[in-house]
């Protein structure tokens, strides 16, 4: 089976983690498709996910300029398939990663071309409070989409219906739920002994105040600093944010907050390992990569109810809390810090792998291969 995977987001320097997930969704089903990627390009890609597209994958750039107009654009990758035809044989389907900006280009690969569409959707405009963002046009070329569409896959129930919410042509697709992937080989349990004198708290994100409520978390954690001192936060982050810098500094929380910055998968998967529990205080999420690789190291999370997360969450692997009610993420810190060690570790780690391990997405995308090729 040959599927040509449409990429919107793709990870490249600036932004490492735009995308990162996408590849991984595609590797689960490399070993078992002939997997062409085809993306265009203005900046160079992040080294750390380049590893992703092994031998196993046929990556076809596309270089093009700042300017290239839209219609130069859909030249440019309709010239490619061309050559991917020549070579490779006709794609059995077309995978559109994110319905936008890519749908115009799926849309007329699609139809030019006579090969089934699937669309899988990760972005959060579609949540209520984003979703007065899109144009009258992006929403028309959704509308487009989902009509062409034979299946639509999404990381969560809450997702597929803030879509139907969003665009009435999603509402006849049928429906698939496909989770995020972690690559349980490196997010383990890890090393149990730690040689901390303090329980450590971890924060993953890119520092997106709208979206992670960064500095929700900051006021809590300084309230925290004036009721017990053993504990610290290190944040990774890929940006850097002078507010985040500035209240720490201004707050004098040095000693609690430790700003860690960019650190590689495996370099994420040691910080995990070493830590006590996760902490998200995010305004609105869909399935947070960060929360599944951090139940396969087997850690608790402590997290707010928004999007997809109750979806993941469950008595024996979090605590969760109301979006921006910093008095209940304080007292619920209290407790995680209080409690986190009873949790099991290995009855974490064993409920994610059976939901989010490589094999087990690399089957159910097959699945949906084969439904939609069998229907076509």
């Amino acid at each position: 089976m040959i599927v040509l995977h449409l990429p919107s987001w793709f990870p490249h320097e600036e932004k490492p983690l735009d995308g990162n997930f996408i590849l991984r969704q595609i590797a689960t089903v490399a070993p078992d498709t002939t997997s062409i990627i085809v993306h265009h390009t203005e900046q160079p890609f992040d080294q750390e996910c380049a590893k992703m597209i092994d031998d196993r994958i046929i990556f076809r750039p596309i270089f093009t300029q700042r300017g290239t107009s839209k219609f130069q654009m859909l030249r440019a990758y309709d010239y490619e398939v061309e050559k991917i035809i020549k070579k490779y044989g006709k794609p059995d389907l077309i995978h559109l990663h994110v319905a936008l900006p890519l749908g115009v280009v799926a849309l007329w690969l699609s139809y030019r071309y006579h090969i089934p569409l699937i669309v899988s959707e990760h972005w959060s405009i579609y949540q209520p409070q984003n979703r007065s963002q899109l144009s009258l046009g992006q929403r028309l070329q959704l509308r487009q989409v989902y009509r062409r569409a034979s299946l639509l896959t999404t990381v969560s129930e809450n997702l597929h219906q803030a879509i139907c919410a969003t665009v009435r042509s999603a509402r006849k697709v049928p429906y698939a739920g496909v989770s995020n992937v972690v690559d349980t080989q490196i997010f383990t349990l890890g090393d149990s002994t730690s040689n901390h004198k303090k329980k450590q708290i971890l924060h993953v994100s890119t520092l997106d105040n709208k979206a992670k409520n960064i500095m929700g978390i900051l006021r809590v954690v300084e309230q925290l600093s004036h009721i017990r001192s053993d504990f610290e936060l290190n944040i990774i982050h890929d940006l850097r944010n002078e507010a985040v810098e500035q209240y720490i500094e201004d707050k004098k929380l040095g000693d609690y907050i430790h700003l860690l910055g960019k650190k590689t998968e495996l370099e994420v998967a040691q910080n995990i390992q070493q830590s006590d529990f996760m902490l998200q205080f995010s305004n609105y999420e869909n399935q947070p990569c960060v929360l599944l690789e951090s139940f396969c190291c087997g850690k608790p999370i402590l997290a707010t109810t928004v999007g997809g997360i109750p979806e993941i969450a469950n008595e024996n692997n979090s605590i969760l809390v109301a979006s921006q009610d910093e008095k209940q993420l304080l007292e619920q810190m209290i407790k995680m810090l209080d409690t986190c060690h009873n949790y099991d570790a290995e009855r974490i780690r064993q409920e994610a792998i059976e939901h989010y391990a490589q094999a087990v997405i690399g089957k159910k995308i097959l699945a949906c291969y084969q439904q939609v090729t069998r229907q076509a």
